[in-house]
């Protein structure tokens, strides 16, 4: 078995043992769930699908989802001293990365699919006429483009806990430069071009999600997120690579 299979299934059980994973999925669901309500109760289903504001309500949440996921990747090594005895292993450094992303990931999908399954559960039951919307395609489609947005934000905070050795600071970290980094970029490309085509950039995460619902495929996000988490990815294995030669 390949060193990074052992590290993530080593690190997948120990996630779903722990009962603040549980709690990680409660939270992200009560706060997807209120957002999607209050979006239908300013009454923006009568112009929006409601796969399209499922979408946004979840893509708001994503970024919490993904930074508490990982904020004790390689912070909970550091601070035990355990990730000194990880570096000495004979495993590369990308495949712990790999590892740690990999379960880390898991984790957060599963919230993500745990949240898909509210509107097609619930919205039968207690509201049939909005049930009637709701497609599996557009559900499905949505699900990917937020599942790609969480493997950047995924990375972005296992990132940062190998930067930091508090998992609160990691996560804080993580999720100043998940929520206040797009706005700055959006901010600057709206003053050097028209605000129009910002969406098909694939600057504004919800936007893009709420787009993938409705049936619009985008081909530039999916290549922006899926390039920029495998960079993260990349230069967090560097990160850690330079920490062993430092060490040892």
């Amino acid at each position: 078995m390949r060193a990074d299979s052992v590290i993530f299934r080593r690190e997948a059980r120990a996630a779903f043992a722990a009962v603040s994973s549980y709690v990680l999925w409660a939270a992200f669901l009560a706060a997807s769930g209120w957002s999607l309500v209050e979006a239908l109760r300013r009454g923006e289903g009568g112009f929006v699908q409601v796969p399209a504001l499922w979408a946004g309500a979840v893509a708001a949440w994503l970024p919490f989802l993904g930074a508490l996921a990982t904020m004790r990747g390689f912070s909970a090594e550091r601070a035990s001293g355990t990730i000194e005895t990880l570096l000495t292993a004979p495993v590369r450094e990308a495949q712990v990365v790999w590892g740690k992303f990999r379960a880390a990931f898991l984790v957060g999908l599963t919230g993500l699919v745990l949240a898909a399954a509210v509107p097609a559960a619930l919205l039968p039951r207690f509201a049939p006429s909005l049930a009637e919307g709701v497609s599996p395609w557009a559900l499905g489609a949505a699900t990917a483009a937020l599942g790609v947005q969480l493997a950047l934000w995924t990375a972005t905070g296992l990132f940062f806990s190998l930067l930091w050795e508090q998992p609160a600071a990691a996560a804080a970290s993580s999720l100043f430069c998940c929520l206040l980094v797009p706005r700055a970029v959006t901010a600057a490309a709206a003053a050097w071009f028209p605000a129009a085509p910002l969406e098909a950039l694939g600057v504004s995460a919800r936007e893009w999600a709420m787009a993938a619902a409705d049936g619009l495929v985008l081909l530039t996000p999916w290549v922006c997120y899926g390039a920029a988490a495998w960079c993260l990815l990349f230069v967090t294995a560097l990160l850690l690579e330079a920490r062993r030669i430092r060490t040892g």
